[in-house]
């Protein structure tokens, strides 16, 4: 199963846009935001593309975040400025 957090985290991690991605995958905004938010998941042509785009093996799209599934972080999360996803949630509604 696809997972949509790990295209979110290596979009951002290269300082994309969805618009941006979406143009570089001539597919819609929208649905890199499906894919993204696992509400679509993308076809293997897609998944071929974002493996050139990122230079990573199909794998990673398709495996959980090793340190999210242990609980492990080498990231301080007071350096991070975010919005909680609860409150993207509640304005969207």
């Amino acid at each position: 199963m696809f997972v949509g957090t790990n295209l979110t985290n290596i979009r951002i991690l290269h300082g994309y846009t969805r618009k941006q991605l979406a143009d570089m995958l001539e597919i819609t905004e929208q649905s890199v935001w499906q894919y993204e938010n696992g509400y679509m998941s993308p076809k293997l042509e897609v998944v071929n593309e974002l493996k050139k785009i990122f230079r990573v093996k199909s794998k990673y799209f398709y495996s959980e975040d090793f340190l999210n599934k242990n609980g492990k972080s080498n990231i301080q999360q007071g350096h991070i400025a975010y919005r909680a996803q609860i409150i993207n949630s509640a304005q969207k509604t």
